[in-house]
């Protein structure tokens, strides 16, 4: 992962925002190159956001700001 970007992108699960700065702190000491996209930077995909009546629009303003910012991975979830 050395010199990629990659996307953290939370679904709203499981304290995020306290493990999502967590897994970045490791993922920087291990890759040093690495540019990590913090997920505020992203929209929620939550369950109620993938509802099918909204599911198109979530999905494609993800994948926008994605290419936007030109990442190169991207690691979602987070839950337990």
């Amino acid at each position: 992962l050395d010199g990629k970007k990659v996307a953290l992108i939370w679904n709203g699960g499981f304290r995020g925002n306290e493990s999502f700065p967590m897994i970045e702190a490791l993922l920087r000491k291990r890759y040093p190159t690495l540019t990590v996209i913090p997920y505020t930077e992203f929209p929620l995909v939550t369950i109620a956001s993938l509802h099918p009546e909204s599911k198109a629009k979530t999905l494609e303003d993800l994948r926008a700001a994605i290419r936007e910012k030109g990442c190169d991975a991207a690691i979602t979830g987070n839950g337990c």
